[in-house]
């Protein structure tokens, strides 16, 4: 998980946290234990952990290096960029296979220096979310 989501996401928890063991009933009032402080850091609390949530989102890097024209050739750049992005990945044979949501092969980046070819493919893989694997089609 992303960790702005996951900070974003305590800070939510720990805003309501507060304000729940802040309360107190007392007759037809219900009030905070600590008056207006505690209410107020809660609410900072949710602010911030909305706007951490909101600003997780994962960019495509793999589309805007696609638009710069840039060509990576190291394997371990292209790891990180697919990592960067949220994709899972696991050590194979071949080198490193970027595993999509459904955890399915989406491509192989290998363990040596790629071709631009290759580059195009692992790179527009990255950026669409379709696998790179080729389907055939049985007649």
């Amino acid at each position: 998980m992303n960790k702005k989501r996951f900070f974003g996401i305590a800070f939510i928890i720990l805003s309501f946290l507060i304000v729940l063991f802040n309360v107190s009933l007392t007759g037809a009032v219900i009030g905070t234990s600590f008056s207006n402080i505690s209410s107020l850091v809660a609410v900072i609390f949710f602010i911030v952990g909305i706007l951490l949530i909101k600003g997780s989102k994962l960019e495509n890097l793999a589309k805007k290096i696609m638009d710069s024209g840039a060509v990576i050739t190291d394997p371990k750049k292209l790891k990180k960029i697919a990592i960067k992005m949220g994709y899972e990945g696991r050590n194979v044979k071949e080198g490193y296979q970027i595993l999509d949501e459904n955890k399915k092969p989406l491509t192989v980046i290998p363990n040596h220096n790629v071709s631009t070819g290759v580059y195009r493919s692992i790179i527009k893989s990255l950026a669409t979310g379709n696998s790179s694997f080729r389907r055939y089609s049985h007649i």
